[in-house]
């Protein structure tokens, strides 16, 4: 537990960077293709996994330094708290409804997310969308998504609305 709490700080201050980055523009991310055309958008897939590779190796070759791997990289608790990290990003993102728990990042908080971009950033709980302003509540229709595909559309329209900066587009004639 010791081990994981005191992680945090550092996963934190390597993350933000990126995140600041990307939402201040610099990170060539774009919803329209033709703006950077075709080739960029098959290329940004190697890219992005060799880049992500390159940041792996280097963050395993560190916790195999003598000084930390016996008191990190080797313990157990890593192992697993690793495990259940992959395991909650996969129930959030594949409609595992298993709480409506508000103080819990579920399903629900985490697709009202994907269709409205600037609510619900927490991995587990909500503690801080709620410091930060960025929590938003979900709904009876966020629980019934995933039977319902007309309140899956309805959302997806909703979404469609918004530009790329997350303001609604202005609507012409």
């Amino acid at each position: 537990m010791s081990l994981s709490v005191s992680g945090f700080p550092i996963t934190t201050a390597v993350t933000i960077p990126w995140f600041v980055g990307e939402v201040r523009g610099y990170s060539l991310l774009y919803d329209d293709v033709e703006k950077y055309g075709w080739w960029y958008l098959i290329a940004s897939v190697p890219m992005f996994l060799l880049f992500t590779d390159f940041c792996i190796y280097w963050i395993h070759r560190w916790l195999h330094h003598p000084l930390i791997y016996k008191h990190l990289h080797k313990k157990y608790m890593y192992l697993g708290l690793f495990v259940f990290v992959n395991i909650w990003t996969i129930l959030i993102h594949d409609g595992a409804y298993l709480t409506s728990n508000p103080l819990i990042n579920g399903a629900a908080h985490h697709t009202l997310h994907h269709l409205y971009f600037n609510y619900n950033y927490g991995q587990y709980f909500t503690l801080w969308d709620r410091v930060g302003g960025t929590h938003r509540l979900p709904g009876d229709e966020q629980y019934k998504l995933k039977k319902n595909n007309m309140i899956w559309e309805k959302q997806a329209r909703e979404v469609d609305a918004f530009d790329e900066n997350g303001k609604e587009k202005v609507k012409t004639n």
